[in-house]
C-alpha cells in the first residue's frame, strides 16, 4: 500500500511496544494454550485486483472490471457459488452486498477443535465498522456472526472485526466455510490505492498424535508505516531440549508486491524470508505454507497463492524452528517497513513446549437413581486426570467448586485409580482430599507422594481418577454446569497453570446435567398441579392429563393440561354438577320435600299427624294432606276429624280458591289445597325446616 500519510492514535499496552508512530488499535493476546495439537489458518479475499500482473484464478471467472483498473487496489467483488454452485464470478455488476467467498478447513482425523476465531476487514468510505457477517456452508448451515464488540476502526477509513466461532466450528467440523455480508467501500470504477476486503479464520485443535505445543493467537488492526516498527513480546512457553519445532502464522492486509521495504523478524536476527515472501517485501498478497504457495481445492474462488494472487490479503505460515533454542521462554517479534504500508491483522505461534499437559482430562456425570434427573436424585461425578504433556507434573491439585443447585453428599469422596487410591474423609488435614465447606468445593491432592497439604507428581502418561456425589436440590436450575480445575507445575521449570476439565466431547467444556421437574406424580407436591406430564420436554407438573383427573362436568384440555368446564345450561338441582360453570353446585336451589304417604298422611318432618288431624296452629286436614292457607305449625297428633288448634274445621275446605280435589281424598292420592291468597308470600309446609337451601360446594 502506498503511503497516504494518515495519522493514528491509541496508546501501547504491555507486551506491545510501538517504536515510532501511534497505533490504531491495542493488539490483544486472544488465547494461549498448551496442548497436543496445532493450528489451521484459512481465509480468502472478497475482491479482485484486475491488473494484468495478478495470476489467473484456478477456479473463478473474472468478467468486466470497468474503468480505472491500472491502480494497485481491488476493482470488483467476488461471489462464490455463482452463477452456479461450486463456481465463482467477479465483475463490475456485483455490489458489496453480493460479495461472498469461501475457504475449506482441513483437520487431522483425530483432531478436536478447542478454539476458533473469525476475522473480517475492509476499506470503507467512512469510519464505520460492520460488526455482523454471515458464516455459512451451502446445504449445511447459516449463522449471523456478531463481532460488534471486537471491532477496530482507523483514520485510514478501514476496519476489522472478529468473533469467537468455536461452537460453530466444533458443531460443523472440517469443510467449506463461506463469509458474506461484509460492508466495504465502493470498488468499481474507482481509481484509488489501498482498497481491500477479505476474511480469515484460525482454528486451534487438539490431536493426541501430535507433540505438545504452545499455541497463541494475537490480533489487532495495526497500521505499519514507513520508518517505524511494531514490536511484540511473545512468552508463556518453554522450548524443550529436543524435538524443537516452531511455526508462525501471519495475516496482513494491503501488502503490495510492487512496493518493498516491509519485513518481519522473529527473535532478532535477519528478517523472515522464503521464495514466496522475500525478506524486504514479505507482505505481497500471498497465501503460503512453509515456503510453498497454498491453493486449496474447494475454495471459491480458488486462487494460486502466489504473490499478488490474493488481492490485498496475506495468509502466510512460516517456519521459525531455526529461531528457537532449548530452554527459550520468550521471543521478540517485529514488523517494520521502509516503504510499503500494511495492516498487521493478527498472528499465530506454534512452538514445541516442555511442560505437563492436562487438556484431555475429562469429567463425567451419572444419575445414580436412573431415569430422568429430578430433584432429590444423586449425581456421581467422575474426574479422570491424565498428564499428556512433555514433562512430569508436580504439585498436582484438583479443585472442583460445586455449582448452585447441588449439595455434596457427605462421605462420598474417593480416589478410585492412581496413587493414594481409596476413600477420603470430608475433613481437611488428615488425608489427600476434603470437602471445603467455606468455598463449597472438593479439593484433592493427586499423584505420587501427595499429602494432606501438598500435591504430588504425575509422570508423563500417568493418570488418577476421583469420584464423589452430590444431591440435586428442589430449586435447582434446569441445567447444572460443573467443571474442575487441575493446577500443576512442570518438573523442568514450567510455571504452575490451571487447566479446566472437558466434558468428553470438547476439551475445556463444562460437564452439564439437566434436571426435570418430575418423572412421576410423586414429584408433584403442589396440590393444584398434582400430575406429572412426563411426555413433555422438559417434563412438568400439571393439573390434569385426562378427564378423570377433573371434577364431574369438566374435561381436561389436552394442550394446556388444565380442567375446563363446559356450560350445559341453567343450574339443575340435585344433579351434583356445576351446570352453568360458575364454580357453584346447586346454588339457590330448594330441596324437594315430601308431604307424606297417602295412606297415613305422614309428613316428612314434624311428627305423625293422623288422618284428618290438625297441626297446631296450622290448617285443618281431612282424609289426607289437604291444607288451607294458614300458619305453619309444629304438627301434633289430634283425633280423627277433630278441630285444629286454631278452631278450624277438620273438614276439607270447598272454597274455590283452595284448589282442593272435589272428592276430598282420592284413592291412594293426596287431597292438597293450593295456597290461598292470604298466604302472603312463601307458604311454609306443615313441618318447620322443610324448606332448606342446598349446601354450596
Amino acid at each position: 500500500m502506498r503511503k497516504l500519510g494518515f495519522g493514528v492514535g491509541l496508546p501501547a499496552i504491555a507486551g506491545w511496544l510501538w517504536m515510532a508512530a501511534e497505533v490504531s488499535a491495542a493488539p490483544t493476546l486472544r488465547v494461549q494454550v498448551t496442548q497436543r495439537g496445532d493450528f489451521a489458518l484459512i481465509g480468502n479475499t472478497l475482491a479482485q485486483n484486475c491488473t494484468a500482473a495478478v495470476p489467473k484464478p484456478v477456479v473463478g471467472a473474472v468478467g468486466m472490471c470497468g474503468s480505472n483498473t491500472a491502480d494497485g487496489s481491488v476493482d470488483v467483488y467476488w461471489r462464490a457459488d455463482s452463477p452456479e454452485p461450486d463456481q465463482a464470478e467477479a465483475n463490475v455488476a456485483l455490489t458489496a452486498a453480493d460479495a461472498r467467498t469461501s475457504a475449506v478447513l482441513g483437520l487431522p482425523a483425530e483432531a478436536v477443535v478447542t478454539h476458533a476465531f473469525l476475522y473480517w476487514a475492509a476499506s470503507v468510505d467512512a469510519r464505520m465498522a460492520d460488526g455482523t457477517v454471515t458464516l455459512d456452508r451451502p446445504g449445511g448451515f447459516s449463522a449471523d456472526v456478531d463481532g460488534a464488540a471486537n471491532c477496530v476502526t482507523t483514520d485510514f477509513s478501514a476496519y476489522q472485526c472478529s468473533a469467537d466461532v468455536t461452537g460453530l466450528v466444533q458443531a460443523h467440523g472440517p469443510g467449506s466455510y463461506r463469509v458474506g455480508g461484509v460492508d466495504t467501500a465502493a470498488f468499481a470504477n474507482v481509481n484509488s490505492e489501498g482498497l481491500f476486503a477479505g476474511w480469515w479464520m484460525v482454528v486451534l485443535y487438539q490431536d493426541p498424535a501430535q507433540p505438545v505445543r504452545n499455541l497463541a493467537v494475537f490480533d489487532g488492526f495495526d497500521l505499519v508505516e514507513t520508518d517505524m516498527s511494531l514490536d511484540i513480546l511473545l512468552s508463556g512457553f518453554k522450548v524443550p531440549d529436543g524435538g524443537i519445532e516452531g511455526k508462525l502464522g501471519l495475516v496482513a492486509f494491503e501488502g503490495d508486491i510492487g512496493l518493498s521495504g516491509d519485513q518481519f523478524t522473529f527473535g532478532g536476527g535477519p528478517p523472515l524470508a522464503n521464495p514466496l515472501n522475500p525478506g524486504n517485501n514479505f507482505f505481497n498478497s500471498t497465501r503460503s505454507h512453509l515456503g510453498s504457495a497454498l491453493s486449496v481445492a474447494g475454495d471459491l474462488p480458488q486462487l494460486t497463492g502466489e504473490p499478488h494472487s490474493m488481492s490485498g490479503i496475506d495468509l502466510d505460515t512460516v517456519d521459525v524452528t531455526d529461531k528457537l533454542t532449548a530452554g527459550q521462554t520468550e521471543a521478540m517479534l517485529q514488523a517494520s517497513t521502509t516503504g510499503d504500508q500494511f495492516f498487521v491483522s493478527g498472528f499465530i505461534t506454534s512452538i514445541s513446549d516442555l511442560r505437563p499437559e492436562f487438556t484431555t482430562s475429562v469429567k463425567s456425570a451419572v444419575d445414580v437413581n436412573g431415569g430422568k434427573l429430578v430433584p432429590g436424585d444423586e449425581v456421581e461425578y467422575t474426574i479422570e486426570v491424565t498428564n499428556t504433556g512433555s514433562d512430569t507434573a508436580i504439585e498436582v491439585v484438583l479443585t472442583d467448586p460445586l455449582p448452585a443447585g447441588v449439595t455434596y453428599v457427605p462421605g462420598s469422596l474417593e480416589i478410585t485409580t492412581g496413587a493414594n487410591a481409596g476413600a477420603k474423609t470430608d475433613a481437611a488435614s488428615d488425608d489427600q482430599g476434603e470437602y471445603d465447606m467455606n468455598s463449597n468445593a472438593i479439593v484433592v491432592r493427586l499423584g505420587m507422594n501427595a499429602s494432606d497439604s501438598a500435591g504430588g507428581t504425575l509422570a508423563m502418561g500417568a493418570s488418577s481418577t476421583v469420584k464423589f456425589r452430590v444431591s440435586v436440590a428442589a430449586d435447582s436450575p434446569g441445567q447444572i454446569d460443573n467443571q474442575a480445575l487441575i493446577n500443576a507445575a512442570g518438573m523442568l521449570g514450567a510455571a504452575a497453570t490451571d487447566t479446566p476439565t472437558g466434558d468428553g466431547n470438547f476439551p475445556g467444556a463444562p460437564t452439564s446435567v439437566f434436571v426435570v421437574p418430575c418423572e412421576t406424580d410423586a414429584q408433584c407436591t403442589d396440590p393444584s398441579l398434582p400430575h406429572c406430564d412426563a411426555a413433555s420436554e422438559p417434563s412438568a407438573c400439571v393439573e390434569c392429563l385426562e378427564d378423570g383427573h377433573c371434577s364431574a362436568g369438566s374435561t381436561c384440555d389436552p394442550a394446556a393440561h388444565t380442567c375446563v368446564c363446559t356450560p350445559t345450561g341453567a343450574e339443575v338441582c340435585d344433579d351434583g354438577l356445576d351446570n352453568d360453570c360458575d364454580d357453584e353446585i346447586d346454588e339457590e336451589c330448594a330441596s324437594d320435600t315430601t308431604t307424606g304417604e297417602a295412606s297415613t298422611g305422614e309428613a316428612s318432618t314434624g311428627g305423625d299427624i293422623p288422618t284428618g288431624g290438625s297441626a297446631s296452629g296450622g290448617d285443618s286436614m281431612s282424609g289426607g294432606d289437604s291444607m288451607s292457607g294458614g300458619d305453619s305449625s309444629t304438627g301434633g297428633d289430634g283425633p280423627t276429624g277433630g278441630p285444629g288448634s286454631d278452631g278450624s274445621s277438620g273438614a276439607a275446605s270447598d272454597s274455590d280458591d283452595t284448589g282442593t280435589d272435589p272428592s276430598g281424598v282420592g284413592e291412594g292420592g293426596c287431597g292438597c289445597d293450593a295456597p290461598g291468597p292470604d298466604a302472603g308470600g312463601l307458604l311454609l309446609l306443615g313441618v318447620a325446616g322443610l324448606v332448606t337451601r342446598r349446601r354450596r360446594r
